[in-house]
């Protein structure tokens, strides 16, 4: 979880941003996300913190990492380079303490998506390209 990743020493991305928003508000949202769809999906949170993990395990064994965005229509994103682990990402809107799961891409889905934002290369789908 990128707030615990933070805390133990370990950037879960470069220092530049694709958001303006401060990074400690950004944390606690992204915590209150993964944990909003945890309890949805009915498993426990990975509290890994080593960059690059996952945030939960589906109980068919896809490793899950869970994205946020406060913009009701907002997009998937993931950074370029990112070293997840995961096989499946997930998009909650909405913020602490109440979330809207949005749906779920592949990976291979959201890595054939690749955009400049800001001049920082990410992977970004709508929600229509969602599941």
């Amino acid at each position: 979880m990128a707030a615990m990743a933070r805390r133990a020493g370990n950037s879960p991305g470069s220092d530049r941003q694709i958001s303006k928003q401060d990074p400690y508000e950004m944390d606690l949202h992204a915590f209150g996300a993964e944990m909003a769809f945890c309890k949805l999906l009915n498993v426990y949170p990975d509290f890994n913190d080593k960059p690059g993990t996952y945030d939960c395990i589906s109980h068919n064994g896809n490793k899950i990492d869970v994205k946020y965005t406060n913009i009701e229509h907002g997009r998937l994103l993931c950074r370029f380079g990112s070293n997840s682990h995961a096989s499946i990402y997930v998009l909650m809107t909405g913020t602490f303490p109440k979330y809207v799961y949005r749906g779920f891409a592949t990976r291979d889905e959201l890595h054939a998506s690749l955009i400049d934002i800001n001049g920082v290369k990410t992977y970004a789908l709508s929600q229509d390209k969602l599941r």
